[in-house]
């Protein structure tokens, strides 16, 4: 990717080759991706839980309101005791249990999900 300098210059050598400056700004710029974030509280069902790393938990889960399923990687420290206990119970219950979600996309596209806490079901 060529920088903003290279697009001021008149010219640029690149290699062996010399590009005007005008033709850096034409040929270089790519958009930065759109990145937003978005947090949610859905039902899901833990539907594997993978405790072969001792450093990290991984989790898959399905959100029961869109029936998409995630799979997710989070340090034990990060889902506080109580919070992996009830991940746990409900893993074990194969029932549901509400959670607050971090989704974030990009460019339109989903890029990761988190789950931040657990939380009571609304009323």
């Amino acid at each position: 990717m060529i920088g903003k300098t290279a697009r001021q210059a008149a010219a640029v050598i690149l290699g062996a080759c010399a590009v005007l400056g005008s033709t850096c700004s034409l040929v270089s710029w790519q958009a930065a991706a759109q990145t937003s974030r978005s947090v949610i509280v859905r039902p899901i069902q833990v539907v594997e839980i993978d405790t072969s790393d001792p450093i990290a938990l991984e989790l898959a889960f399905v959100d029961l309101q869109t029936k998409i399923a995630y799979r997710t990687r989070f340090r034990d420290s990060l889902v506080g005791g109580d919070d992996r206990h009830k991940l746990v119970q409900s893993f074990e219950a194969r029932g549901e249990i509400w959670v607050e979600l971090a989704i974030q996309i990009a460019d339109g596209k989903f890029r990761s999900v988190e789950i931040l806490r657990t939380v009571a079901p609304p009323n």
